[in-house]
Protein backbone atom coordinates (compact mmCIF):
# COMPACT_ATOMS: atom_id res chain seq x y z
CA UNK A 1 0.00 0.00 0.00
CA UNK A 2 1.33 3.46 -0.90
CA UNK A 3 2.33 5.73 2.00
CA UNK A 4 2.06 8.90 -0.10
CA UNK A 5 -0.20 11.65 1.29
CA UNK A 6 -3.48 12.37 -0.53
CA UNK A 7 -3.28 14.42 -3.72
CA UNK A 8 -5.03 17.35 -2.05
CA UNK A 9 -2.43 17.39 0.71
CA UNK A 10 0.41 17.36 -1.81
CA UNK A 11 -1.21 20.27 -3.66
CA UNK A 12 -1.53 22.25 -0.42
CA UNK A 13 2.11 21.61 0.45
CA UNK A 14 3.18 22.86 -2.97
CA UNK A 15 0.99 25.96 -2.60
CA UNK A 16 2.52 26.67 0.80
CA UNK A 17 6.06 26.40 -0.58
CA UNK A 18 5.20 28.70 -3.50
CA UNK A 19 3.68 31.22 -1.07
CA UNK A 20 6.76 31.23 1.13
CA UNK A 21 9.09 31.71 -1.83
CA UNK A 22 7.00 34.69 -2.94
CA UNK A 23 6.73 36.31 0.50
CA UNK A 24 10.20 35.73 1.93
CA UNK A 25 13.12 37.95 1.04
CA UNK A 26 15.48 36.46 -1.52
CA UNK A 27 18.36 38.07 0.32
CA UNK A 28 18.26 39.53 3.83
CA UNK A 29 17.85 43.21 4.46
CA UNK A 30 21.20 44.86 3.77
CA UNK A 31 20.86 47.57 6.45
CA UNK A 32 23.95 48.47 8.43
CA UNK A 33 24.35 47.05 11.92
CA UNK A 34 23.71 49.31 14.91
CA UNK A 35 26.82 50.35 16.81
CA UNK A 36 28.37 47.48 18.79
CA UNK A 37 25.93 44.93 17.36
CA UNK A 38 27.03 41.73 15.62
CA UNK A 39 25.39 39.82 12.77
CA UNK A 40 23.99 36.32 13.32
CA UNK A 41 21.64 33.97 11.52
CA UNK A 42 19.43 31.00 12.34
CA UNK A 43 17.76 28.37 10.19
CA UNK A 44 14.07 27.56 10.50
CA UNK A 45 14.16 23.94 9.27
CA UNK A 46 10.79 23.15 7.74
CA UNK A 47 9.87 19.55 7.00
CA UNK A 48 6.80 17.57 5.97
CA UNK A 49 5.58 14.54 7.89
CA UNK A 50 2.22 12.81 7.51
CA UNK A 51 0.90 15.58 5.30
CA UNK A 52 1.75 18.40 7.74
CA UNK A 53 4.64 20.81 7.94
CA UNK A 54 6.73 20.90 11.10
CA UNK A 55 9.46 23.20 12.39
CA UNK A 56 12.57 21.58 13.81
CA UNK A 57 13.89 23.04 17.07
CA UNK A 58 16.88 22.28 19.26
CA UNK A 59 17.36 22.55 23.00
CA UNK A 60 20.76 23.85 24.00
CA UNK A 61 22.84 21.94 26.52
CA UNK A 62 23.37 23.12 30.08
CA UNK A 63 27.11 23.30 29.38
CA UNK A 64 26.99 26.35 27.12
CA UNK A 65 27.98 29.75 28.58
CA UNK A 66 24.82 31.52 27.34
CA UNK A 67 21.16 30.56 26.85
CA UNK A 68 21.85 27.20 28.46
CA UNK A 69 18.95 24.75 28.34
CA UNK A 70 16.83 27.01 26.12
CA UNK A 71 14.90 26.02 23.00
CA UNK A 72 16.45 27.49 19.87
CA UNK A 73 16.82 27.27 16.13
CA UNK A 74 20.24 26.13 14.90
CA UNK A 75 22.42 29.12 14.12
CA UNK A 76 25.11 31.48 15.28
CA UNK A 77 27.39 34.40 14.44
CA UNK A 78 28.55 35.24 10.92
CA UNK A 79 32.23 34.58 10.30
CA UNK A 80 33.32 38.01 9.14
CA UNK A 81 31.69 40.42 6.74
CA UNK A 82 32.22 38.15 3.75
CA UNK A 83 29.91 35.39 5.02
CA UNK A 84 26.21 35.75 4.18
CA UNK A 85 23.38 35.08 6.62
CA UNK A 86 22.28 32.09 4.52
CA UNK A 87 25.78 30.61 4.52
CA UNK A 88 26.12 31.12 8.28
CA UNK A 89 22.73 29.53 9.01
CA UNK A 90 23.56 26.48 6.87
CA UNK A 91 27.06 26.15 8.34
CA UNK A 92 25.85 26.34 11.93
CA UNK A 93 22.99 23.92 11.23
CA UNK A 94 25.47 21.40 9.85
CA UNK A 95 27.74 21.86 12.86
CA UNK A 96 24.92 21.54 15.40
CA UNK A 97 22.64 18.84 14.00
CA UNK A 98 24.42 17.41 10.95
CA UNK A 99 22.10 18.61 8.18
CA UNK A 100 24.21 19.04 5.04
CA UNK A 101 23.88 22.46 3.37
CA UNK A 102 23.04 20.93 -0.02
CA UNK A 103 20.12 19.07 1.58
CA UNK A 104 18.43 22.37 2.50
CA UNK A 105 16.12 24.06 0.00
CA UNK A 106 16.48 27.70 1.03
CA UNK A 107 13.09 29.41 0.64
CA UNK A 108 14.15 32.89 1.74
CA UNK A 109 14.70 35.12 4.76
CA UNK A 110 12.52 36.88 7.30
CA UNK A 111 13.21 40.43 8.42
CA UNK A 112 16.21 40.52 10.77
CA UNK A 113 15.46 41.01 14.45
CA UNK A 114 17.54 42.84 17.04
CA UNK A 115 18.20 41.38 20.44
CA UNK A 116 19.76 43.44 23.20
CA UNK A 117 21.06 40.32 24.95
CA UNK A 118 24.49 39.87 23.42
CA UNK A 119 23.72 42.71 20.97
CA UNK A 120 22.95 40.70 17.86
CA UNK A 121 20.98 41.36 14.69
CA UNK A 122 19.67 37.92 13.76
CA UNK A 123 18.51 36.99 10.26
CA UNK A 124 16.07 34.05 10.22
CA UNK A 125 16.53 31.86 7.14
CA UNK A 126 13.69 29.51 6.19
CA UNK A 127 14.72 26.22 4.58
CA UNK A 128 12.93 23.02 3.67
CA UNK A 129 14.68 19.78 4.62
CA UNK A 130 13.94 16.16 3.62
CA UNK A 131 12.39 13.98 6.29
CA UNK A 132 13.15 11.64 7.95
CA UNK A 133 16.74 12.82 8.16
CA UNK A 134 19.75 11.14 9.84
CA UNK A 135 20.53 13.96 12.28
CA UNK A 136 23.97 13.94 13.87
CA UNK A 137 23.66 16.00 17.03
CA UNK A 138 26.68 17.87 18.38
CA UNK A 139 26.30 16.95 22.06
CA UNK A 140 28.60 19.77 23.13
CA UNK A 141 25.96 22.28 21.99
CA UNK A 142 22.64 20.49 21.54
CA UNK A 143 20.86 18.39 24.15
CA UNK A 144 18.00 17.29 21.90
CA UNK A 145 15.94 18.13 18.82
CA UNK A 146 12.18 18.03 18.37
CA UNK A 147 9.63 18.95 15.72
CA UNK A 148 6.42 20.92 16.26
CA UNK A 149 3.54 20.76 13.72
CA UNK A 150 2.63 24.11 12.19
CA UNK A 151 -1.10 23.58 12.96
CA UNK A 152 -0.18 23.39 16.66
CA UNK A 153 1.93 26.55 16.47
CA UNK A 154 -0.81 28.39 14.55
CA UNK A 155 -3.47 27.53 17.14
CA UNK A 156 -4.01 30.64 19.36
CA UNK A 157 -4.86 28.32 22.25
CA UNK A 158 -1.21 27.32 22.39
CA UNK A 159 0.04 30.85 23.10
CA UNK A 160 0.77 31.37 26.81
CA UNK A 161 -0.63 34.85 27.34
CA UNK A 162 0.01 34.63 31.09
CA UNK A 163 3.74 34.04 30.69
CA UNK A 164 6.25 36.50 32.07
CA UNK A 165 7.97 36.79 28.69
CA UNK A 166 6.36 37.77 25.39
CA UNK A 167 6.16 35.29 22.51
CA UNK A 168 5.91 32.29 24.82
CA UNK A 169 4.10 29.14 23.71
CA UNK A 170 2.59 26.53 25.95
CA UNK A 171 4.82 23.47 26.42
CA UNK A 172 4.89 20.99 23.55
CA UNK A 173 6.17 17.51 24.43
CA UNK A 174 7.70 19.06 27.54
CA UNK A 175 9.57 21.80 25.62
CA UNK A 176 8.79 25.54 25.87
CA UNK A 177 9.39 27.93 22.96
CA UNK A 178 9.93 31.48 24.18
CA UNK A 179 12.20 34.51 23.99
CA UNK A 180 13.97 35.25 20.72
CA UNK A 181 13.02 31.84 19.31
CA UNK A 182 9.36 32.50 20.16
CA UNK A 183 9.60 35.94 18.55
CA UNK A 184 11.07 34.56 15.32
CA UNK A 185 8.49 31.75 15.31
CA UNK A 186 5.67 34.27 15.73
CA UNK A 187 6.98 36.43 12.87
CA UNK A 188 7.11 33.36 10.63
CA UNK A 189 3.57 32.33 11.57
CA UNK A 190 2.22 35.83 10.89
CA UNK A 191 3.71 35.72 7.40
CA UNK A 192 2.32 32.23 6.85
CA UNK A 193 -1.23 32.84 8.15
CA UNK A 194 -2.71 34.30 4.91
CA UNK A 195 -1.59 31.23 2.96
CA UNK A 196 -3.12 28.96 5.61
CA UNK A 197 -6.41 30.89 5.44
CA UNK A 198 -6.45 30.61 1.64
CA UNK A 199 -5.89 26.85 1.75
CA UNK A 200 -8.55 26.36 4.42
CA UNK A 201 -11.06 28.40 2.41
Amino acid sequence: MSSCPPAGTVANIRRMIRWLKQQLQTTPNGRSLPLNYRAAAVLLPLYEQNGRFHLLYTRRTDLLPTHKGQVAFPGGKLNGHEETAVAAALRETHEEVGILPHDVEVLGCLEPVETNYGRFVVTPVVGRIPWPYPLQINRAEVATTFGVPLPWLLNPANIDYQAEHRYTFRPYAGETIWGLTGWITTNFLQLLQPAVNEIED
